[in-house]
């Protein structure tokens, strides 16, 4: 009897990891340089990439979504993926230095 349930279970566990798809890759700068901390999201999960500026993120199969990639010092960049059961798809995205005017700072000191 154990033995059937956990066939059952391994069985489960294998339809349901076969139910997503994968999208991996790697999140870089205009010079090239890989950024790290990137977040990496949708409406219902997310990841951030690691110290290389790699990620992994899966996906349920079948379905559209919109994956964002965003970081405080870089602009976002929002792209759309549909992926099917059990394909990796690897994408290399560059995101551009968030440039914003910022008035003159003044700092100055006083000696008592």
């Amino acid at each position: 009897m154990k033995t059937r349930l956990l066939y059952f279970f391994l069985l489960l566990y294998t339809v349901a990891y076969t139910q997503t798809g994968t999208i991996k890759g790697l999140v870089k700068n205009s010079e090239g340089e890989r950024i790290s901390g990137v977040e990496i999201f949708n409406q219902k999960n997310g990841t951030i990439t690691d110290e290389q500026g790699y990620f992994q993120l899966e996906i349920p199969a079948g379905t559209t979504y919109t994956i964002t990639f965003k970081h405080l010092a870089y602009q976002s960049v929002t792209k759309t993926f549909t992926l099917q059961k059990g394909e990796i798809f690897t994408v290399h995205i560059v995101l551009e230095p968030n440039v914003e005017a910022i008035e003159e700072v003044k700092i100055t000191s006083e000696r008592k």
